[in-house]
């Protein structure tokens, strides 16, 4: 006999699976812990905060935000804007070449924002500065995941946009 379910059961189940996952996510985030650090500092982020932006104009500043604007404007759109509309695959050949030269520049100059970042993480999480060097590679990037995933991540930069846009 087979079982039916509701569609009640079924979100019931999902939810269940869900916190499941968390608590593993949790579970193995609490593994990777650097030594002195209290897990549950770990699992507390607040939201970014006006103090913040001094730390992330930092970090976007180092990155190398004018080699960005240069990566944008030598697009190579030639190809692209032939008589006619453009391919996809041709738009997929521009954006790869894009990808590419932006994963460049973030690569080259994520150096110079080491300090930067581990400052924001300190501070965000609220680990102490001397113990984000040495935690768990992949818990390190979860952690800047946390802060680019915050809504106001990407108000910073949709307010910042707008008021470069001002200044031109």
């Amino acid at each position: 006999m087979q079982d039916t379910f509701t569609m009640d059961d079924l979100i019931n189940r999902k939810n269940e699976a869900d916190a499941q996952a968390v608590a593993a996510q949790i579970e193995a985030a609490a593994d990777r812990v650097a030594p002195g650090v209290a897990e549950e500092s770990l699992l507390k982020i607040r939201s970014l905060q006006a103090s913040d932006l001094f730390l992330m104009t930092s970090i976007i500043s180092n990155i190398g935000l004018k080699e960005f604007k240069d990566a944008f404007a030598a697009v190579d759109l030639s190809n692209v804007a032939k008589i006619g509309s453009p391919t996809e695959s041709e738009f997929k050949e521009v954006g790869l070449g894009l990808l590419i030269e932006v994963a460049d520049i973030v690569m080259t100059n994520l150096w110079k924002c080491e300090t930067y970042i581990n400052r924001l993480i300190s501070r965000i999480y609220g680990v102490d500065i001397k113990d984000v060097p040495t935690l768990d590679p992949a818990l390190y990037l979860e952690m800047i995941m946390g802060i680019v995933e915050d809504d106001k991540f990407m108000d910073f930069f949709k307010a910042a946009s707008k008021l470069l846009d001002k200044i031109k």
